[in-house]
């Protein structure tokens, strides 16, 4: 990775930081937790994508962890832990469920934009 990706990585890092930071909801929930006696600390783990010229890149920590070439629309490929099981589950998303196939409406699939 060149230095100039990772200065527009680090100043990103830096743009979210100081946004949960500033940010006057954050704030209030985290007091509010406080109030309530619970001491707490906020860790964020981030993966920033970057592609150019039909390169994909992820970067985690400024370091780089997969790289792809070819076509982007491919098809999603990760790895979830436990804890990010747990969370998703917790807001609603159950990653493990087998996305159903689309319904056809005569003979087409329902999101087929080739007739127009």
């Amino acid at each position: 990775m060149d230095d100039r990706l990772k200065q527009l990585i680090k100043e990103l890092g830096d743009a979210i930081n100081e946004s949960i930071s500033s940010s006057e909801a954050v704030n209030a929930q985290i007091q509010k937790m406080r109030d309530e006696g619970f001491d707490l600390y906020v860790f964020l783990d981030a993966t920033i994508g970057v592609g150019r010229d039909g390169e994909a890149e992820t970067v985690t920590h400024g370091q780089t962890v997969a790289k792809s070439q070819g076509n982007l629309s491919g098809g999603a490929q990760f790895r979830i832990n436990l804890n990010d099981l747990r969370f998703l589950r917790s807001v609603g998303i159950d990653p493990t469920r087998k996305v159903k196939a689309p319904k056809r409406l005569n003979g087409t699939t329902a999101h087929d934009d080739s007739e127009g």
